[in-house]
């Protein structure tokens, strides 16, 4: 055991020659895979599903490494750990954490970037098919009503094929949904994202003003970081630009979009509807007005959540933390420590 020897004797006993036992906090469920990878390598894993803030401050404090989804990692829970090498994020956003405070105590922050890029891309397919074919309205008439004839009295369903897919970013998942929309359904991909430029992208996807996406698209997905730059950078002036017949679709996160100039863009059939896996609260209340609207799409940021990716994240980020630990190369290192 390490028990209470200070962090920076850690690399020093070991050079020497004895064997380190790293302690693992994990805060929420991980796929079993990560958890088998870092036992395997002589880790001590602290584990359950849930744990309340008050719970990990108390935990943290001989650990020297921590796993979190969407516990939120404030400057108090990183004081506590006075052991800390490295925090892991199950995912790609680290909004969650205090990266800036992390690095100033000297604390890695990595996450799995590449682990869910599929899954969220999928997603996306899925959003545009469901708005296109009125899944929503007309499985409620159909189930719930039993109007089987709705299917006559509805006349605005479309096909993907010749229609135009806008990306607001441009990262891994962004370019995989192009990929698919592209080559798969036949659609035109337009994209925008500050330092975007033509040369470096694929010939199916073309490099727009950021009004353009809006504009033109028939689908508009979100597929940004939050930042303070992001956050709330879309709203009433942004659906107004967009067609009457297009869709907004949102895999990234709740505080980039004015979550309640959507409600009324659809409520004022501005835009003809939505898919939404993100809310400016999370969980969302139940009378929150975009899980009751026939023409949205709401899931609970979920857009990840395929048995393939959770095995993804689970392992590459248990990897990364180990290399972390181990104080290797990383791959995907999010904070430039101080």
């Amino acid at each position: 055991m390490i028990g209470m020897i200070p962090i920076y004797d850690f690399f020093i006993l070991r050079k020497a020659g004895y064997t380190m036992k790293f302690k693992v906090l994990v805060t929420e469920y991980i796929d079993p895979s990560g958890i088998d990878f870092l036992k395997s390598k002589g880790c001590e894993i602290l584990y359950q599903e849930k744990w309340q803030p008050n719970e990990i401050m108390e935990k943290i404090a001989d650990c020297q490494a921590l796993i979190v989804r969407i516990a939120k990692i404030t400057p108090e829970i990183i004081d506590a750990a006075k052991q800390l090498i490295v925090i892991g994020k199950l995912g790609v956003g680290v909004d969650n954490i205090d990266t800036e405070y992390a690095a100033k105590k000297g604390v890695q922050v990595v996450n799995a970037p590449v682990a869910t890029t599929n899954s969220v891309a999928e997603h996306i397919l899925l959003s545009m098919l469901y708005c296109a074919r009125e899944v929503g309205i007309i499985q409620k008439e159909f189930c719930e009503k039993g109007n089987f004839y709705v299917k006559d009295q509805r006349q605005e369903a479309i096909e993907l094929e010749g229609k135009t897919l806008g990306l607001l970013g441009c990262g891994k998942i962004a370019r995989a949904a192009a990929r698919k929309a592209a080559q798969g359904f036949g659609m035109q991909v337009i994209a925008y994202s500050p330092s975007l430029r033509q040369e470096k992208l694929p010939k199916y996807i073309k490099a727009v003003p950021r009004d353009d996406v809006f504009r033109l698209a028939d689908f508009v997905s979100v597929n940004l970081p939050a930042t303070a730059a992001t956050k709330g950078s879309i709203g009433r002036e942004e659906f107004a630009w967009m067609k009457d017949t297009a869709f907004f679709i949102n895999t990234a996160r709740g505080s980039i979009v004015r979550e309640q100039e959507l409600i009324e863009a659809l409520n004022e059939k501005q835009i003809a509807g939505a898919a939404v896996d993100v809310f400016a609260k999370e969980p969302p209340d139940h009378d929150n007005e975009l899980l009751h609207l026939d023409n949205v799409l709401a899931t609970p940021h979920s857009a990840a959540q395929t048995r393939e990716a959770r095995f993804r994240v689970s392992l590459q980020l248990a990897e990364e933390i180990y290399r972390a630990l181990q104080k290797r190369k990383l791959k995907w290192p999010v904070n430039k420590l101080c």
